[in-house]
């Protein structure tokens, strides 16, 4: 069930490679592709939501069931009795839109602390790929942010051991990206 939550993410991977892309040739981050991004991942999770509540309410109401639009009986079954065993998901999205704007707010906090080390394209991108993070738990926030650091630092001993000047920026939101990925496929895989 897990790897089916994953791929509701997917969005979030269009996403962070054309950041990652925009942010590695052009050191900016599009606002117009955080904005689409971010709809186009809520709409999924609301989307889901939408379907996961009518497949519930056809495991309350079997006349319901019956004019349901779900395909075969076989398969109407089985999704009514996926849909009594899995948690509503509302309080996922509700979570994931939490958790996109904390990491948002802390990610500009710090671009804040000290000026060019992270910029607000950092925290935009940040938006909207924490909202694919939040959609798995708070504890999937916390191993992202560890994910962060850790790929940062490879990423600035890469950077360094190429010799560049310690005066250049460096585009962050490919890490950020990294980073998603990497929690992503953990939860994907149960860890």
């Amino acid at each position: 069930m897990t790897t089916f939550f994953s791929l509701l993410t997917l969005p979030y991977l269009v996403t962070g490679i054309v950041l990652s892309i925009s942010d590695i040739k052009a050191r900016t981050v599009p606002r117009i592709v955080v904005i689409i991004g971010y709809l186009s991942q809520l709409a999924i999770f609301l989307a889901y939501a939408l379907e996961f509540s009518h497949l519930r309410s056809m495991a309350v109401s079997p006349a319901a069931s019956e004019s349901g639009k779900a395909g075969s009986p076989a398969v109407q079954s089985s999704l009514v009795q996926l849909a009594r065993q899995v948690p509503a998901p509302w309080p996922q999205v509700g979570t994931a839109v939490a958790i996109s704007a904390i990491c948002a707010l802390l990610m500009y906090g710090m671009s804040k602390i000290k000026p060019g080390a992270l910029g607000l394209g950092d925290a935009s991108a940040t938006f909207v790929l924490t909202l694919s993070v939040g959609w798995f738990s708070w504890m999937a926030m916390l191993y992202w942010w560890i994910a962060v650091g850790l790929i940062g630092l490879i990423y600035l001993g890469v950077m360094k051991a190429r010799k560049a000047p310690a005066s250049v920026a460096f585009p962050f939101v490919p890490v950020l990206t990294a980073a998603t990925v990497v929690v992503i496929l953990l939860r994907a895989f149960g860890l």
